[in-house]
């Protein structure tokens, strides 16, 4: 035997060992470096329960994180790459994406709404999906937002609201004056339904990537049990993406998994007309 062929052998025979002597599980974590997608274990892969490679790429200057479930003894893997972050006081958190093997039949519930919001937007059923649009060239208004704010309201839905071009103080600002203004609640009233009903998020699309975002919904819709979920101003992601069938299949796999949940999904994002 070379002596090449003997140094790799060692480190099998190494394991293969510690298995005979410790009754547990052998999980072997690799990193690996910078940009590299393959790892050359050898035939310790045949001994391991579990073999996980922690990867990690540059994108548009940010440091995305993953690990790679490359074997799982026993166990299906339907997700093989997770995205995760590491979190002061917690260390490695996993974002585990929602992939949908499928759409579920769901019994959808009709929302309850103002005349004006159906004479606006037509009936409107638990999982449904929205897309609200205006022009690019014209300012938004604000009191597009009145139909959101009646269906949180009339149908007692928590509204998890994430945009790209307000920030969470702008946003709060721009609720309550609505609630003022247009639908005539003392001041007092309008805090207290911002309270109950709506969390904001802001997200910068130049430091975000999609994991990020999608952990943020998902989160939040597990934890408050969201019936509501907006995105604003999506189209300022479309130009920073990095990959965009990536993009559109982590996207088309949120909503899916958010109308499993029948939560209503409502999309802002300005067109080009032509």
């Amino acid at each position: 035997m070379s002596r090449k062929r003997a140094t790799k052998s060692y480190p099998f025979e190494f394991f293969y060992q510690m298995i005979n002597l410790v009754n547990g599980l052998l999980i072997v974590l690799a990193e690996m470096s910078i940009g590299r997608e393959m790892l050359d274990l050898g035939s310790i892969e045949f001994v391991a329960d579990a073999v996980i490679y922690l990867k990690h790429r540059v994108e548009r200057g940010l440091l995305l994180r993953t690990f790679e479930i490359r074997k799982l003894r026993g166990a299906p893997i339907n997700v093989v790459e997770v995205p995760f972050i590491i979190a002061e006081g917690i260390g490695i958190r996993p974002i585990f994406p929602p992939i949908p093997e499928r759409i579920e039949i769901i019994l959808s519930n009709k929302l309850k709404a103002l005349k004006i919001t159906e004479e606006l937007l037509g009936p409107l059923y638990t999982g449904d999906i929205i897309f609200i649009s205006y022009p690019s060239h014209a300012k938004e208004d604000p009191v597009s937002f009145v139909p959101l704010i009646d269906l949180s309201i009339e149908n007692n839905l928590r509204t998890l609201f994430i945009s790209y071009s307000y920030s969470v103080n702008e946003l709060k600002h721009m609720f309550s004056g609505i609630m003022v203004s247009e639908l005539g609640l003392p001041r007092e009233s309008a805090e207290r339904i911002l309270k109950r009903f709506f969390f904001f998020s802001s997200i910068s699309p130049e430091l975000c990537v999609v994991s990020r975002l999608i952990a943020i919904v998902t989160e939040f819709a597990k934890g408050i049990n969201l019936g509501i979920v907006v995105l604003h101003s999506l189209e300022l992601l479309n130009p920073v993406a990095w990959d965009l069938s990536e993009y559109w299949v982590a996207f088309f796999n949120l909503f899916t998994w958010l109308k499993n949940h029948n939560v209503l999904v409502i999309r802002y994002s300005s067109r080009t007309d032509n």
